[in-house]
């Protein structure tokens, strides 16, 4: 019995190919943008032009590259042999992960979501996030050791810049930063901008997190490529002067324990 598996990704043909039913070289190609084409392969949906701009403003503020932080610094260890393929692959795998890194993008739509729609039933602002946070927490908020998040920042500015921060799930955020803030003494940070600014432009909840993820990229590569160039045997091996044995101390197997049997002969028992 032959199994079938549907797919609606894309098909290979002679002379075309096809991503979410769109011809790869008598459509998109020349037409649309980067933006446009990882949206496209993340969602399904051929963003508008005009609204790839914020795509690419999300990849530039998400694009903190600097090795120390995770998981750029597993990038770094996972590369260290040589191979940038399994940087990338090790440090990509820190993501699948509910509190760190392109998930907690979803999560914050959601909650942006909820909220709006407590609004629409009717409720005050402080009524729907207080509803709001009761059943999700608060995604997306919480900046550890500064008092804002440079990048929430950052994007803030771009759309202001552009005229789009009177779109309504930015305005929603900056409606409920105050709110939050005084409930649980906590800023937003960059997951609940990215959902609000990628919602603002069609996406869904459910996008947030593989488009973020696609995204996120670019630092993976630019760290797995010169860790493997690099190929630091500080990442390869601990010295031995570096580690220190916390256990019981070594002790010697009995099976391993020579013994005389009388004959003159050693033998192991």
């Amino acid at each position: 019995m032959t199994a079938t598996l549907p797919t609606r990704v894309g098909i290979a043909r002679w002379t075309e190919h096809e991503l979410f039913g769109r011809r790869l070289y008598g459509e998109l190609l020349g037409n649309v943008d980067l933006g446009q084409w990882i949206v496209l392969g993340t969602t399904g949906k051929l963003l508008a032009a005009e609204d790839s701009p914020v795509v690419t403003a999300l990849a530039i503020t998400l694009g903190i590259i600097d090795p120390r932080i995770w998981p750029l610094k597993v990038t770094r260890v996972a590369s260290a042999f040589g191979r940038f393929t399994s940087g990338v692959a090790c440090g990509a795998l820190l993501y699948d992960s509910a509190t760190l890194g392109p998930h907690t993008g979803t999560r914050a739509a959601h909650f942006l979501c909820d909220v709006a729609r407590g609004r629409d039933a009717g409720a005050s602002l402080e009524a729907a996030v207080d509803a709001a946070m009761d059943r999700q927490g608060a995604p997306g908020f919480g900046v550890p050791f500064r008092d804002a998040d440079e990048r929430i920042v950052a994007l803030g500015g771009f759309l202001r810049s552009q005229g789009r921060d009177a779109r309504p799930m930015w305005r929603l955020l900056e409606a409920i930063t105050p709110v939050v803030k005084a409930r649980k003494g906590l800023p937003p940070n960059i997951a609940v901008g990215t959902a609000a600014a990628m919602m603002d432009i069609g996406l869904g909840p459910d996008d947030v997190t593989p488009t973020g993820f696609a995204l996120m990229q670019l630092p993976q590569l630019a760290n797995a490529l010169e860790g493997a160039e690099q190929r630091p045997a500080a990442l390869q091996r601990l010295a031995p002067e570096r580690v220190r044995y916390v256990g019981r101390p070594p002790r010697r197997s009995p099976k391993a324990t020579v013994v005389d049997d009388g004959g003159g002969d050693a033998t192991r028992p």
